[in-house]
């Protein structure tokens, strides 16, 4: 079975170790994070970060996500540590 992936990297835990050093370094995965910018995908990205999560489009997501994997990438990995928030100011 075949699964994408969100990495929900909490601050001041190695999250951008890994986005810099090892998701861009796995052979099956299309990392998409910071280092890893792609004009097509900011307009989802701003949604995922800031809609309203009753609102959110997870057949739009999906789709999306299945149009940037392909042959030689497997796997989607998206790789955000504002997920849950600024550092010193939570969730705005």
């Amino acid at each position: 079975m075949q699964s994408d992936l969100i990495h929900v990297g909490l601050h001041k835990t190695g999250s951008t170790f890994l986005q810099r050093q090892v998701f861009p370094n796995i052979d099956d995965v299309f990392f998409y994070g910071p280092g890893a910018w792609r004009g097509e995908f900011q307009a989802l990205d701003r949604e995922l970060r800031f809609l309203n999560p009753l609102n959110f489009d997870t057949n739009r997501w999906g789709e999306q996500i299945r149009s940037f994997k392909s042959e030689s990438k497997k796997y989607f990995l998206y790789s955000q540590e504002s997920l849950v928030g600024g550092l010193f100011d939570g969730y705005r």
